[in-house]
């Protein structure tokens, strides 16, 4: 997080777009790319397959099922994976070699008939958006319910459908592409909401919101309203994530990594 953190800083006081330094490709027709903790990258692909690599891109495991396709992946914690299947609407755990550690999980059979956002949380469990409660709402593995946020359309008076849910820090975020992110505190009461939109992905760091739009990265300061638009040198991005000092581009036809400047 320190290293990425000066990056940042680095490209803010930058008065012209940096060259960002190849790193390394992969070809493949993938859909999603994202990371866990220890800089190990996810890859979604087109068969709905989740294949596993090393930081350097090296292959290391393929969790592939007859009965379960991988729509999202939650991917936090490196020894606990979890993946939904968005038309079965059905949760699986996989462990650090994308091999299941449980059941197939109904979703429907807990009373979550929609789910879009999800997201393992730092104390190892998981968030979820609920769509029809439109409720921010907290599970054990064995999806219990902790708690919830409460009908937040009562709080900001509007039905929210996101696409994406984060934990960063001690804060819970929430995309939604036509509206914004809302922000919640670590016991998922409600904070604010922010007006941005973003309709990808997006990514934390200290006070700083990165998101790629028509092929930029826009970084914006949360705090002082301070904000940075960068060319990137790849076209066509449908995704992206950031690993120590590394941004991973995806585009429809392969993985592209750059470092970031020093």
């Amino acid at each position: 997080m320190k290293s990425i953190l000066i990056s940042l800083i680095i490209l803010f006081s930058l008065k012209s777009d940096p060259e960002f330094k190849f790193v390394a490709e992969k070809k493949g027709d993938y859909t999603a790319v994202s990371v866990d903790d220890f800089g190990n990258i996810y890859l979604i692909n087109s068969y709905k397959n989740l294949l596993k690599f090393s930081t350097n891109l090296d292959s290391l495991y393929t969790f592939e099922s007859k009965n379960l396709e991988v729509d999202l992946v939650a991917p936090q914690h490196a020894l606990k994976i979890l993946v939904v299947d968005k038309n079965l609407n059905t949760a699986l755990f996989l462990d650090k070699t994308l091999s299941p550690t449980t059941e197939e999980i109904s979703l429907n059979e807990l009373e979550l008939p929609n789910v879009e956002a999800i997201s393992m949380s730092r104390d190892n469990n998981v968030w979820i958006f609920d769509t029809d409660a439109q409720e921010l709402k907290k599970f054990n593995i064995q999806f219990q319910q902790i708690s919830t946020s409460g009908n937040l359309t009562n709080i900001i008076g509007e039905n929210w459908y996101p696409h994406l849910l984060k934990e960063k820090g001690n804060k819970v975020f929430l995309a939604d592409s036509t509206k914004g992110i809302m922000e919640f505190d670590i016991y998922g009461s409600y904070l604010r909401t922010l007006p941005f939109k973003v309709k990808n992905n997006f990514n934390i760091i200290g006070n700083n919101l990165l998101c790629i739009a028509n092929d930029k990265l826009l970084i914006q300061d949360l705090l002082l309203n301070d904000k940075k638009t960068i060319t990137l040198p790849i076209k066509d991005i449908i995704d992206f994530a950031y690993t120590n000092q590394h941004i991973l581009l995806l585009t429809k036809e392969k993985l592209h990594i750059y470092q970031l400047p020093l």
